[in-house]
């Protein structure tokens, strides 16, 4: 069936029309593989954007939980502070 296919194209197009849109065709994958190629590096780029993002965050709550903490404790101590103070 394929084979009458072929025949059918070369009686229309010629010997050269078929071997031309074989060329086309092949060129055509080629794009299409360097496009999906491309697509994947874009999106290998976003995932690493997003898990910097992600650990910029994690690292920023971290980092003011550990603030907010330290705060917690230099108030606790002022307060015992001023109270061993004022029991002198």
């Amino acid at each position: 069936m394929a084979d009458n296919i072929v025949e059918k194209l070369n009686s229309l197009l010629g010997e050269k029309g078929a071997g031309e849109i074989s060329k086309r065709i092949a060129n055509n994958e080629k794009s299409i593989a360097a496009l999906l190629k491309k697509i994947g590096e874009i999106q290998a780029e976003k995932r690493a954007e997003e898990e910097a993002r992600a650990a910029a965050e994690a690292e920023a709550a971290r980092l003011r939980e550990e603030a907010e903490k330290k705060a917690a404790e230099e108030q606790l101590a002022q307060h015992y502070r001023r109270k061993a103070h004022r029991a002198l």
